[in-house]
């Protein structure tokens, strides 16, 4: 059996069979069980679990009996765990696995390891982003080598983290717009006030006070308590808005923004507060992926039963990356908080306005994130 990450060969059954049991006559083992109350499990050397506790079962809804012999990622049930005929710990997505890596290196090298997990899991007829601290300690039983694993589910403080730190992001890009919409008005002078100016500025406080507005109903009662305001906008004009959101961010200095399509009179129906944090983002990150010098393309096509919006950099995105792009609390930046943003544009352009977000990457093609409203 072929694998992407770690070793795929399996516990033969009958010895699986002692292994259960040489750990739960384990005094230190049965007692560690029984005392913990945070989410434990215990893993062979081919990282099949062989004993946890019931704060863990009663997290998963089963049996004992239905866990055991499982792998983590089975257990939980991520949804990547059985892209491989080998499970859990063999597919692509599992050598970005925090709980697989710290288990793996727990194993191989026997020393404790703490990683973040990021999982996508499927439960109740759904999927859910959960995130986990993992710590991998190794103890030896006679001549056999296992694995306490312990689990810190962290999800609701990481998407409190992520939403606050996605918010004063797209707030940031509103204010600096508008910052520059009245330092352009005080260049002018009182006599020669522009129209445009002023107009851009009134456009620039309106998004503000969306963003506001949408950040108090995720942050009070999640997605579903934003109330949409639907309403028929041309691409044209959508791209115009985001050129002037975009063109006095910092990560936009000294790089080209070209727009084509200027002139699509393409019409669309969309929530344009919503529309824009999607849109901004794919542009921010574009920027922020550019060297100097750089070009960013920004693209409505199509007609208006087929449009598509599109934003382009020269990067590549490395391809283990490329596979948790929209996964929520996932990111290749460091600090709390961070993966909100690609995630965002997933939660805002798919579950809440109905429409189609994607991306392509490659070295000789760049990076282009789609938005097909």
């Amino acid at each position: 059996m072929n694998t992407y990450f770690a070793p795929p060969e399996r516990t033969p059954p009958e010895e699986l069979k002692h292994r259960i049991e040489a750990v739960s006559h384990d005094p230190a083992m049965d007692g560690l069980l029984r005392l913990s109350g945070g989410l434990l499990m215990i893993v062979d050397s081919r990282r099949q679990i062989v004993a946890l506790n019931k704060s863990l079962l009663a997290e998963l809804g089963v049996e004992e009996d239905e866990i055991l012999g499982l792998r983590p990622g089975e257990a939980l049930r991520c949804v990547h765990a059985h892209e491989e005929p080998a499970g859990c710990g063999t597919t692509p997505y599992c050598s970005t696995c925090g709980a697989a890596v710290a288990i793996v290196t727990g194993l191989s090298d026997g020393v404790s390891a703490t990683r973040k997990c990021f999982l996508t899991a499927r439960r109740n007829g759904r999927t859910e982003d959960l995130c986990f601290v993992v710590k991998a300690t190794p103890v030896e039983l006679g001549p056999k080598r296992f694995i306490l694993v312990y689990l810190q589910d962290i999800t609701a403080h990481e998407r409190m983290a992520a939403l606050e730190r996605a918010f004063f992001h797209d707030i940031n890009n509103t204010i600096m717009a508008l910052n520059g919409a009245i330092e352009l008005l005080a260049m002018a002078g009182p006599d020669k006030v522009d129209e445009n100016l002023l107009d851009m500025a009134r456009r620039s406080i309106t998004r503000l006070t969306s963003e506001v507005n949408i950040q108090r109903a995720l942050v009070r009662e999640g997605p579903g308590a934003y109330q949409l305001h639907w309403q028929k906008v041309k691409a044209g004009t959508m791209l115009a808005e985001l050129e002037e959101a975009v063109r006095a961010h910092p990560a936009a200095q000294g790089k080209k923004l070209e727009v084509s399509g200027r002139g699509n009179p393409a019409l669309f129906t969309t929530d344009v507060s919503l529309f824009m944090r999607i849109m901004c983002n794919m542009l921010i990150n574009a920027f922020e992926a550019s060297a100097p010098g750089e070009t960013v393309r920004l693209a409505a096509r199509g007609a208006e039963d087929d449009l598509l919006f599109e934003v382009h950099n020269p990067a590549a995105i490395p391809p283990e990356e490329q596979l948790r792009v929209f996964q929520r609390h996932f990111s290749t930046k460091s600090g709390q908080g961070r993966g909100f943003g690609t995630y965002s544009m997933k939660l805002f352009g798919e579950e809440i306005l109905g429409g189609r977000v994607s991306f392509t990457s490659s070295p000789k093609q760049g990076t282009t994130f789609s938005f097909r409203p």
